[in-house]
């Protein structure tokens, strides 16, 4: 459901060969900078325009010749309550976070689920989520992997519906906005660490209404912690 609404296409990779000196480039400024610079000059030319620097028609000129796609500013629409509250409830780091995968007392890890730790620990602290909501998100994908895990296809196509049906109850004409919103923090924490998209993927986890709702929740302060 999540990784379904992000529609955006990918914006092109800035071309890395440079050009001889003797021969002047004509593919913009964009081409004599290491995707890196390109990527951190973005960054910059989308806070001008969320802090009312720059124009949207200014800044879809310098990002093309980035070699990047201009992306809207996200309405902050949290009350002034949920804004105090996102406030005092900072992001957790990575250790933080309680995920018990059920292993018997004194029985370690395996690599593999080493390596999927790590990477859950990734998306939830570069989310920013609180250590509650970070432990909440966990539980809700757990509990929803175990009651999926034996649907059939035809199954979990009408589990998606049902749920789907309970988002647009509660977000109502907003919902695909939200979950277009949801799906971007999704795609920069993807790029981070790779992995969420193919979890949400899974046995219908992303389509479970509870966890498509605290995505599209912490997409909001994700967005808007950004902002001057």
């Amino acid at each position: 459901m999540i990784q379904q609404a992000d529609q955006t296409p990918a914006a092109p990779s800035t071309p890395t060969l440079t050009p001889p000196a003797a021969a002047p480039s004509s593919r913009g400024p964009g081409a004599e900078l290491s995707p890196q610079e390109a990527e951190k000059m973005a960054s910059w030319i989308q806070a001008d325009v969320s802090s009312g620097k720059m124009s949207e028609a200014q800044a879809r000129t310098s990002l093309a010749d980035l070699g990047r796609e201009f992306t809207p500013p996200v309405a902050d629409t949290r009350s002034a309550e949920e804004k105090m509250v996102d406030k005092a409830f900072s992001g957790a780091k990575p250790e933080e976070f309680v995920i018990d995968y059920g292993l018997p007392d004194g029985e370690r890890m395996s690599q593999e689920m080493q390596s999927f730790d790590a990477s859950a620990r990734s998306w939830l602290a570069n989310s920013g989520m609180h250590r509650e909501l970070g432990n909440s998100f966990v539980h809700t994908i757990d509990s929803t992997l175990r009651e999926t895990a034996k649907m059939s296809d035809a199954e979990l196509e009408t589990y998606g519906q049902r749920e789907f049906q309970k988002l647009e109850h509660v977000y109502k004409d907003k919902l695909e906005d939200r979950l277009r919103l949801g799906a971007r923090m999704v795609a920069e924490l993807e790029k981070i660490k790779p992995g969420l998209k193919q979890l949400l993927q899974s046995q219908g986890s992303g389509d479970n209404a509870m966890v498509a709702s605290l995505i599209v929740q912490q997409a909001e302060r994700y967005f808007a912690r950004r902002k001057p």
